[in-house]
């Protein structure tokens, strides 16, 4: 009797040290994984044909949240989406957030933007609009320059 009475003694202390440490851990892992983004669209490294970019993708454990310095706000389930313009070429996104105690994480979005084609003009259009008496006439400005230097 008195071994079942001490191993439940122990079982009990055991259960309630369990109960404690998962309690703990329950109350301090949003401390401990600090804030967590996730860019869900576009995809990093994506070219986009449209200068309009909708920036989607959740936050947790944030008090603070911006993009490229400018702050954004999120739902009630973290969820942001941010429209943004996009110049031509290279584009580097930064999305930085903080939480309550003051712990920062930045995400880097790099996206380039392919504008829409420009169609060159035809050479043979610019060539025929060009006069090429132009090349060869001397303004009289040029002549006085010219008469200068032979004088020297």
């Amino acid at each position: 009797m008195q071994n079942i009475a001490s191993i439940l003694k122990i079982l009990v202390v055991v259960l309630v040290v369990f109960v404690i440490i998962g309690y703990t851990y329950y109350r301090t892992k949003d401390f401990i994984s600090g804030p967590i983004v996730t860019i869900l669209s576009p995809v990093n490294g994506s070219t986009l044909d449209n200068t309009l970019v909708d920036i989607k993708g959740t936050a947790k454990n944030i008090s603070y949240i911006s993009i490229n310095d400018r702050q954004i706000f999120t739902d009630e389930a973290g969820f942001f989406m941010e429209k943004l313009l996009l110049y031509p070429g290279y584009n580097i996104i930064s999305i930085k957030a903080s939480d309550k105690f003051e712990r920062n994480i930045e995400k880097t979005l790099e996206l380039i933007y392919k504008g829409p084609e420009k169609k060159p003009e035809k050479i043979e259009k610019v060539i025929d609009s060009i006069n090429p008496s132009i090349f060869d006439q001397n303004t009289e400005e040029e002549k006085i320059f010219e008469s200068v230097e032979l004088l020297n």
